[in-house]
């Protein structure tokens, strides 16, 4: 009876092995295919963006200026585009070309260098802030456009765009203690002047500190540009949009005439929601066509979609330019900018499905 009992357990685990691999044998029968899918349409919308720049012999005058250029160009502009499209400004950063500090003692063994930071949301105040920071003793490193939540009401509150300001410095000296001490008093001088002109209205702070023994490098006194006196260097990009398409020639004589460079320029849709649909039922489609033909001359039969996924992008039409050369752009249009003829643009998409196979 038990000799029975054991043989009928036996029988059942085989059974239940067997059944367990048909089944692990059937869930991996599958098929793996991509389908690609492009659908096009004429654009209706481009955008040009604009290179504004504005050289002074100080931070403020730069500033100054390049504000000037960039609203005379949006008043130009503004008029030529209409309700049909949009203007707006970005990428506003200003740079030092200055004459090399002075020179190092030939003593010092050790350099202490730091980076501070400030932000304002007043644009126009930005080169009155470098110019009284490097009175103090700060070198100018880079500025870039941010933006920061502000309270506006008990339970709300309101983005504003700011100006992060980036300013470094450096000291060399005989031994560490020294170097410290020194750069220390430094950078003290250099957050008054920078508080002052801030008046309130933004922040500034010590972001980073180095001390180092001195090997043979150069310190950024000695890689700044050897051309005597000052020289400061504002940009701004301004950017506009329209769904003229017309307007490219006068467009960019407007902005050629008023001092700026054309930086690039694109074609595309204002709604591709019809062509992005479009591209992925074609890429359906095809993956599905293939999946059929590779189950038939496999002699198999095509089950259900167990996976599907898909990627569609945006395909514009894009040229490029160079600020102050000639790039592809000014190479495609010459001097005819109104020949430059959009082509059609739309989406890509693709679709991968696997299917079971029966």
């Amino acid at each position: 009876m038990r000799r029975s009992l054991h043989a009928g357990l036996g029988t059942l685990v085989v059974l239940m092995l067997a059944a367990v691999a048909a089944f692990a044998a059937a869930d991996g029968r599958t098929i793996e295919v991509n389908g690609h899918g492009e659908a096009k349409a004429k654009p209706d919308t481009m955008l040009l963006s604009f290179a504004v720049d504005a050289k002074g012999v100080s931070a403020d005058e730069s500033t100054n200026l390049l504000t000037q250029r960039a609203k005379a160009l949006t008043e130009t502009l503004k008029p030529q585009v209409g309700d049909k499209g949009s203007i707006t400004t970005s990428d506003f950063s200003i740079q030092n070309y200055g004459a090399p500090g002075p020179e190092s003692e030939s003593a010092a063994a050790w350099n202490c260098s730091g980076m501070i930071s400030a932000e304002t949301p007043d644009i126009a105040s930005v080169g009155k802030l470098v110019d009284a920071a490097m009175k103090a003793g700060a070198e100018l490193s880079t500025t870039q456009l941010g933006s920061k939540r502000v309270r506006s009401g008990l339970f709300s509150s309101t983005r504003v765009r700011t100006v992060n300001v980036s300013l470094q410095f450096e000291v060399q000296a005989v031994s560490a203690d020294q170097c410290t001490r020194t750069a220390f008093a430094l950078d003290q001088r250099i957050e008054r002047a920078v508080r002052d002109e801030l008046h309130g209205n933004g922040g500034v702070s010590l972001s980073a500190f180095r001390v180092t023994p001195l090997g043979p490098r150069r310190s950024f006194h000695e890689s700044a540009s050897q051309q005597a006196g000052t020289v400061f260097d504002a940009h701004e990009t301004v950017t506009v949009k329209s769904a003229d398409l017309a307007l490219l020639g006068p467009l960019i004589d407007a902005a050629s005439k008023n001092g700026a460079s054309l930086n690039s320029l694109t074609f595309t849709l204002s709604d591709d929601a019809a062509a992005r649909t479009e591209a992925i039922g074609l890429a359906s489609k095809d993956a599905q066509a293939k999946a059929v033909a590779l189950a038939s001359s496999m002699g198999v039969k095509l089950g259900p979609a167990l996976r599907i996924s898909t990627n569609a992008q945006a395909s514009p039409q894009e040229v490029y330019g160079m600020r102050g050369g000639r790039g592809e752009l000014s190479m495609a249009l010459g001097n005819a900018p109104e020949r430059l003829v959009p082509r059609e643009v739309g989406y890509n998409a693709e679709v991968a499905v696997t299917y079971q196979i029966e």
